[in-house]
């Protein structure tokens, strides 16, 4: 496959071939030279967008190579000048960009090769500037960037691109790339940077990382400047360049400690490198900055874990208890349960953190009250809050379900008055619900005589009440009322 057709397919790749544009194929395939042309020159002359494609086809094989021509329909294809290209424009946008891209291919690389490098770059760096205006749903213009740095690569092998100066290029280009366009030119290049150009690429990033400030959190409540993209790139870059060396890694990401997740990356680097003390020395002085973060927290997690390890029972404690003393929660309380366990410390805890749910138990928090009592197996602390405080249905039908193995009645209570908000929907799948919490009920009643009679009575009065409802109607119908 030559280039010209390799970009051409690159660039469809993206459109979805429907039965309709296969039937067309066929028919096209079967048609003579002559019925081609005909169809062809009537479109051209309809279709001013196919014609000006046929132009820079035409020119590109029969007139002398006009490279400030060709890089101003580039930048008229492809640049937006501000405006916004919504989705039912982006076809045409990609279509006029992939005539010019095709009148690139078309050039010699034995006669052109320095042109159409200079050319698919220049196509490139526009591409990646402009995502930003486009609606690109589709996907579409992945494929035309990798059909321009198909074209790239092939005349930077033809011309043989200078490898140090291509690595400057693709480097300066990457940094300013906020659509990921640029990330994996270190394999898409490799033959044409080779050694040398790979130095330069590693080089040149190293440099600029040490032109970088420092930036580092010394205090509680530090706020991280203002993000610069560049920056951010390029830690990226340092970080996929130097993968698995942690000592470079470490030497990366101390220049920026910014944030308690920056800390603990560092942290692990130095677990990387066998260096445990230093790790968890990293991890206490980020946590000391970002201590009042009483959410989840990975840093917190990591030092609970290294404490754990080393047995200091009384730090994960600590740790872990003041995060759930300042913002009782669910994970809060999964945390501590698991490291309890863990130390075979959990009946201790326990009593400490069952003692501040009660202290904190309010309508707005019941249902963590409640979810903990339930965990720990106090099914008649959960009832009871549960009745001061109230919760949401699907708690609520929770521990309904528990507290009808014991005291059915009560249970019953709960569903009765779910069952009627459900039919009152009106979907099906809400008389779907209400009709399995019907047979919840019966379950409960059928074995007792004054149980069972009321549920017999509830049917009756719920065919009665809405039996306009004729879907749930038939539902309850499943159990005959008797006359």
């Amino acid at each position: 496959m030559n280039v010209k057709e390799q970009v051409i397919e690159t660039a469809s790749e993206g459109r979805k071939r429907t039965d309709i544009v296969s039937d067309i194929e066929d028919y096209l395939k079967a048609q003579s030279v002559e019925t081609l042309c005909d169809l062809i020159l009537e479109e051209t002359e309809r279709n001013q967008g196919f014609r000006r494609r046929l132009q820079l086809l035409k020119d590109a094989e029969t007139k002398e190579i006009d490279v400030p021509a060709l890089r101003k329909a580039l930048k008229k294809a492809i640049l937006t000048n501000g405006r916004f290209i919504d989705y039912h424009e982006t076809a045409s946008w990609v279509y006029d960009i992939e005539a010019v891209t095709e009148a690139i291919a078309a050039l010699s690389l034995e006669k052109h090769a320095y042109a159409v490098r200079d050319l698919s770059a220049y196509g490139m760096t526009l591409l990646s500037g402009s995502l930003e205006y486009v609606d690109d749903s589709d996907g579409e213009t992945q494929f035309l960037f990798e059909a321009l740095q198909s074209l790239h690569i092939e005349a930077c092998l033809a011309s043989k691109a200078d490898p140090e100066e291509l690595a400057e290029f693709l480097l300066r280009e990457e940094l300013k790339d906020d659509f990921c366009f640029f990330e994996d030119v270190l394999t898409r290049y490799a033959e044409v940077l080779g050694e040398a150009g790979l130095a330069r690429y590693r080089a040149l990033a190293d440099e600029l990382w040490a032109a970088q400030p420092s930036i580092v959190a010394h205090y509680p409540g530090f706020k991280e400047p203002k993000r610069d993209r560049e920056r951010s790139h390029l830690r990226n870059i340092l970080t996929r360049l130097y993968e698995g060396d942690a000592k470079a890694l470490i030497r990366i990401f101390e220049k920026d400690l910014s944030d308690e997740s920056r800390y603990l990356a560092l942290a692990c680097q130095y677990d990387a490198d066998c260096q445990p003390e230093k790790a968890l020395e990293i991890a206490e002085k980020g946590w000391e900055i970002f201590c009042q973060i009483f959410e989840h927290s990975s840093l917190r997690e990591y030092l609970a874990e290294a404490y754990s390890r080393a047995g200091r029972v009384q730090d994960v404690w600590a740790l872990l208890w003041k995060a759930y003393d300042a913002l009782p929660s669910w994970d809060g309380y999964e945390r501590l349960k698991f490291y309890g366990e863990r130390l075979n410390l959990w009946e201790d805890w326990k009593n400490k953190v069952i003692s501040r749910v009660n202290e904190t138990a309010t309508p707005k928090n019941a249902g963590l009250v409640i979810q903990i009592y339930l965990a720990e197996d106090m099914p008649e602390e959960a009832w009871n809050t549960m009745r001061k405080y109230g919760c949401d249905d699907w708690l609520l039908l929770k521990l309904a379900d528990i507290r009808g193995i014991t005291h059915p009645q009560d249970a019953i209570d709960v569903y009765k008055p779910i069952i009627e908000a459900k039919i009152q929907i009106t979907n099906n799948e809400a008389y779907a619900q209400a009709f399995g919490l019907v047979k919840k009920i019966h379950a409960l009643s059928v074995n007792d005589e004054a149980r069972n009679k009321a549920f017999i009575d509830q049917l009756a009065y719920l065919e009665k009440k809405y039996k306009a409802k004729r879907n749930m109607i038939r539902l309850l119908e499943r159990f005959p009322v008797p006359a």
